[in-house]
């Protein structure tokens, strides 16, 4: 196998932060002649070649807070999974030190992808739902 990663977090303003990070991975699985293995090699077309993701972090003030992420995924062709492209999102206000208001989204671009296959015979494919959250934090 061969791969690379490469990350970068950069501080644009005090209040907004960036982060990036692009992965490559070149996987070459090779049984010895004698081997009784029937599945190794099928993992070469489970690992992306490719990943990038893309968050940025933005505090504003009165205590609002923005988050946005996106991320590309490389094809799983040994799982019949495409690539695909997700954003999420968060915004969220802490009207006072220990209380907390936020709303979240999961994959907003589509309903629905695959993101990996079950190992397991009977066992339901991996897929991430496009998701809405309200939550109400309390610390106490």
């Amino acid at each position: 196998s061969a791969g690379l990663e490469v990350a970068l977090d950069w501080d644009l303003l005090n209040n907004w932060r960036l982060r990036t990070a692009y992965t490559y991975i070149d996987l070459e699985l090779k049984l010895q002649s004698n081997s009784y293995d029937t599945t190794t090699e099928g993992y070469e077309g489970d690992s992306p070649h490719h990943q990038l993701a893309v968050r940025s972090y933005l505090s504003l003030p009165s205590g609002w807070e923005i988050y946005a992420g996106g991320r590309y995924v490389d094809e799983l062709p040994a799982s019949s999974i495409g690539s695909y492209f997700a954003l999420d999102g968060r915004v969220a206000w802490q009207p006072r030190p220990r209380l907390q208001l936020a709303l979240s989204a999961v994959n907003l671009l589509e309903r629905q992808h695959r993101e990996g296959k079950a190992d397991v015979v009977g066992a339901v494919h991996t897929a991430v739902e496009r998701d809405l959250q309200a939550t109400l934090s309390w610390q106490f």
